[in-house]
């Protein structure tokens, strides 16, 4: 299957495994909506892709707030017209420590990550 003119979502794009995914994409033909919480690092990432401007957009979105997420999905539907596959890509988790050591701040957090994002993904695209 040809990834040419695809829109493909990705979000953590400014971590580890959102700039190979990025980039393996933006190879392929396809174009990207990359979010991430900060602007900076996503510029930087949209400029070290060959992608042309116009197949690429960048979204600084807080994932865990639903209404700026259903915000960022508006705006990629606006720029791309379409979204053919999002990969979510966001997360951390606390290996190595044993649970009962694990501070409920830090689940919290890790629930943050993991349902509340997904959740609000799926409801907004």
């Amino acid at each position: 299957m040809s990834l040419k003119d695809r829109v493909i979502v990705i979000t953590g794009a400014t971590g580890g495994l959102g700039k190979v995914v990025a980039a393996t994409f933006a190879q392929a033909g396809a174009s990207l909506a990359l979010l991430s919480s900060d602007m900076t690092k996503l510029s930087e990432l949209a400029q070290s892709l060959a992608t042309p401007p116009a197949q690429i957009s960048t979204h600084a979105v807080n994932l865990t707030d639903a209404d700026a997420t259903r915000a960022a999905a508006e705006a990629v539907m606006v720029r791309h017209q379409r979204v053919d596959a999002l990969l979510h890509l966001v997360g951390g988790w606390s290996g190595g420590t044993p649970l009962a050591e694990v501070a409920s701040a830090e689940v919290a957090s890790m629930l943050g990550q993991h349902v509340w994002t997904t959740f609000h993904l799926i409801q907004a695209f």
